[in-house]
């Protein structure tokens, strides 16, 4: 895919991708360089580019999926590869925000300072 850069490109800060390739999303942060905040539907094929990619603005990443154990696994193994300062994670779920498995999202508290479901904050789980 070939990409003319134009000055609007540097305004876009926020993007919701609810289909998309790999590749198309590789191409979506060169052609947008100042990304901050990106929703997408988790598709592991998306979270295994996350390696290849300088995200150096890239603050909150929004997830559509469930709070499945191997999906958190897969958020947290691609950005902890990503050159990126990710402060906040935000899941979009069906499941209410007390319904969470605290244990199994409590992975994320490793790789962004905040996590919220549906924007709603989620504690971090204090360990005796």
């Amino acid at each position: 895919m070939r990409f003319r850069h134009i000055a609007t490109c540097d305004n876009v800060r926020h993007l919701w991708v609810q289909n998309a390739s790999a590749r198309v999303v590789r191409s979506t942060f060169l052609m947008f360089p100042r990304m901050e905040s990106i929703k997408d539907p988790v598709q592991r094929e998306v979270f295994k580019i996350f390696g290849e990619l300088h995200l150096p603005v890239l603050r909150k990443l929004t997830f559509v999926a469930d709070q499945e154990e191997s999906e958190i696994t897969c958020i947290v193994a691609a950005l902890e590869i990503t050159s990126c300062d990710v402060q906040v994670v935000d899941s979009q779920t069906a499941i209410p925000l007390s319904e969470v498995d605290v244990d199994v999202v409590e992975l994320l508290f490793s790789i962004a300072r905040e996590v919220t479901i549906h924007g709603e904050v989620l504690c971090r789980p204090i360990r005796q």
